[in-house]
């Protein structure tokens, strides 16, 4: 996965390239030309690495924050979503 990164107060770095309502909205921040790619595994993966088992939980909750591949998370962990009892996402339309 390749995250852009951005320059600015408090900005994020994003698989997203800027939008022109992003740049408005957000006139010191900027792409900083350098691009940061990395492997990760997914969720079942590191929950299985550390013998987290979601449904021994009351009430699991799933919070996601992925810089918009929230959709993304959500597909990778196919039936796994479902031991949660709940799960949240933030989305941000740049």
């Amino acid at each position: 996965m390749a995250f852009d990164r951005f320059a600015g107060d408090g900005a994020p770095s994003s698989v997203y390239r800027s939008t022109e309502t992003y740049r408005d909205r957000f006139p010191g921040s900027h792409e900083t030309g350098e691009v940061l790619t990395m492997t990760t595994p997914s969720l079942p993966e590191i929950l299985a690495r550390h013998a987290i088992d979601v449904r021994s939980a009351r009430r699991g909750m799933l919070s996601i924050d992925v810089q918009g591949h929230e959709l993304e998370v959500l597909r990778e962990m196919g039936e796994a979503v479902k031991e949660f009892a709940q799960v949240s996402t933030s989305a941000a339309s740049w």
